[in-house]
């Protein structure tokens, strides 16, 4: 099993890990095909990223600071989002 794969089980795991970093986040969203978009200077924490075959299929969310962990509901949003996009199943 590649780490990816591993990464994919972690991410759609029931119930949601708590202990999901920002950089697993990122890697897990632009290997579905997702971009990060820059925000501009004035941005602070947010972040997008967008499908660039159609860009209004879109996340936004809050970047976590420091090391700690992404949001468990926040992660909850992003898969929910996700899966209405038809991104995963």
């Amino acid at each position: 099993m590649t780490r990816l794969e591993k990464l994919y089980q972690r991410m759609l795991a029931t119930p949601t890990p708590c202990d999901v970093r920002h950089e697993e986040l990122k890697v897990f969203l632009k290997s579905l095909g997702l971009v990060e978009v820059k925000l501009g200077k004035t941005s602070g924490s947010r972040i997008k990223f967008m499908d660039p075959q159609n860009p209004s299929r879109q996340i936004r969310l809050h970047k976590s600071h420091g090391d700690s962990p992404v949001d468990r509901g926040a992660l909850k949003d992003v898969i929910t989002r996700l899966r209405l996009m038809g991104f995963i199943e």
